[in-house]
């Protein structure tokens, strides 16, 4: 018997008070506990649902879209105007919100009974509640025609949403198209996203370039796919509070800073993009002390903050029109879903099949063309118990349910995410890097193999610095790019001097190339100061011998 329990309620009754911490009052919620015996529940409900699935018995079409909702509004040309809601009733989801259920409620035995170690009990129930989410059940669905459906948010701990992929050469701003469905169904922004890059993380990349190039007065930031610009205009905001924290006598000296944002999407898209970008400008809204925006700058004639609307395509016709210091890449490059074999990815489901982690490969590279597949290979060890089992058995036949309404045996392949960068996505790519300083890709399915590919004599590469280090294999990657342009080789030898050192004529090229092999972040901390020249120049005179050594056997 498992005793499902209002959360909430016990962290704050049971777990406060262990911490020595007295609350001001008590919640006015009461307590609800429920005796359940779940694995009979869930058994009745999953078992019967794992037989057809096994034999096809009643149509896999039928089957494979159990408890799914079709979503349809007015469509355009980068909007398909449809998509598919799973609900908590599914019986793969109501199996995984049982044994997130069970997992909880074992965690709270445990560190009640003092049987585990824990710093900080509240902390660890949070994580548990909040960062566990039920994602990749599945990542990809298939219609009754075939069409893939691609996993793009939770709108809610139990709904999830997925989206048609992209077709005839258009790309959807997701971003927009997943805050139109919130506001058609009436649901509030959620704070749970599917492996979201923080709008800190992006602040923090936008603050080093300032503290590199303090000179800036206004930064230009070019935007691509933008959405409603939440996720930007959170990351000024941050920007600010990390240049009101500097010292003061450093903070005196340098500049104040103004911001021009050019958001570049589809025409159809043109006039909503940036809303909440549109809202830091807005006198009427409520305004807090640290906000620079509303308040405006020292002349009416250089406002703080510049807001301006393209479309890509007039970004391609004229790239040099829109020179800018940074540029953002927010999901820009179109993806499919197909069937794809698996077997040589790495078990990706953990934590009693809680925690289901998609891989990424490359599946093609060089020529014109580079390719990743995303998918997701459940297992779990032998030893694991047979509740567990039953979930991760659960996610395979809903993958081969899936694979046979694709066309597929459900057997030698399954559902998986595609990306393919073609010879115009990598030549928008050499545009945007022609025109910008720096360049912020946030993708979660573009693989670093491109960017991390040697230089040509026809083509410089790409200096790549890339975030976090370790990453959910469902949530979104940072790149920081920089092209490896004459100007930034033509930097290496002042910045080697300064170390009191002399390159011969030519060798800033083989410099800049030896950093990109080891981390382009070690490449970027070259042009960072006296002592971070003197520890990267530290690391070369280090790896240098061992690859002549290497070169040599």
């Amino acid at each position: 018997m498992v005793k499902v329990v209002a959360f909430a309620a016990i962290a704050f009754a049971c777990l406060l008070p262990a911490r020595g911490q007295q609350p001001a009052a008590a919640p006015a919620a009461a307590q609800e506990v429920i005796d359940c015996d779940w694995q009979a529940q869930a058994r009745s409900i999953v078992e019967p649902w794992e037989t057809s699935s096994r034999t096809f018995a009643n149509g896999a079409v039928r089957l494979a879209h159990l408890d799914t909702i079709e979503l349809r509004w007015h469509s355009n040309a980068s909007d398909p105007g449809k998509g598919l809601i799973i609900g908590p009733t599914h019986p793969l989801r109501l199996l995984w919100h049982l044994q997130h259920a069970r997992y909880r409620e074992s965690t709270i035995e445990a560190v009640l009974q003092r049987t585990q170690e824990v710093l900080d009990p509240v902390y660890l129930l949070q994580t548990l509640e909040n960062s566990i989410l039920p994602t990749n059940l599945p990542s990809v669905m298939f219609d009754h025609r075939g069409r893939p459906y691609i996993e793009q948010d939770l709108l809610t701990p139990f709904w999830t949403l997925l989206l048609p992929a992209d077709q005839n050469g258009h790309r959807s701003d997701i971003s927009l198209i997943r805050m139109q469905v919130r506001t058609f169904l009436g649901i509030r922004r959620t704070a749970m996203r599917l492996g979201e890059v923080e709008p800190k993380t992006l602040a923090e990349r936008i603050f080093d370039y300032l503290q590199r190039h303090p000179y800036v007065e206004q930064l230009r930031i070019n935007v691509f796919n933008p959405g409603d610009g939440e996720r930007i205009a959170q990351m000024l905001r941050e920007v600010e509070k990390l240049r009101q924290g500097l010292p003061k006598g450093l903070r005196q000296y340098q500049p104040e800073l103004r911001y021009a944002v050019h958001l570049l999407t589809s025409p159809e898209h043109i006039n909503r993009a940036g809303e909440a970008l549109d809202a830091l400008l807005d006198p009427e809204r409520h305004v807090a002390e640290d906000d620079e925006f509303t308040i405006g700058s020292f002349s009416h004639l250089q406002p703080k903050l510049l807001i301006s609307r393209s479309t890509l395509e007039e970004f391609l016709r004229r790239p040099f029109d829109f020179t800018s210091h940074v540029s953002i890449l927010l999901e820009q490059f179109r993806v499919d879903g197909r069937l794809g074999e698996t077997s040589r990815f790495d078990r990706g489901s953990f934590v009693h099949g809680l925690v289901n982690e998609a891989e990424t490969q490359l599946e093609t590279s060089g020529g014109s063309s580079y390719g990743w597949i995303r998918g997701l290979r459940a297992d779990m060890p032998n030893l694991s118990d047979a509740c567990d089992r039953l979930l991760v058995e659960t996610i395979r036949l809903s993958q081969r349910l899936q694979a046979a309404v694709a066309g597929g045996d459900g057997i030698s392949s399954s559902p998986v995410i595609a990306l393919r960068l073609d010879s115009i996505d990598q030549g928008l790519i050499r545009a945007i890097h022609d025109i910008s300083d720096q360049v912020l890709t946030i993708d979660r399915n573009l693989g670093l193999d491109y960017f991390d590919s040697a230089s040509t004599k026809l083509d410089t590469g790409y200096l790549l610095d890339f975030s976090p280090g370790f990453i959910r294999g469902d949530g979104e990657r940072l790149l920081l790019t920089t092209r490896c342009t004459e100007e930034l080789i033509a930097l290496v030898q002042p910045a080697i001097r300064v170390a009191g050192l002399e390159l011969s004529v030519g060798q800033e090229q083989f410099v800049l190339e030896t950093l990109r092999s080891i981390s382009g972040k070690l490449a970027l901390r070259l042009f960072s100061g006296l002592n971070a020249t003197r520890e990267v120049l530290g690391v070369i005179t280090c790896s240098t011998p061992a690859r002549a050594s290497r070169t040599s056997e």
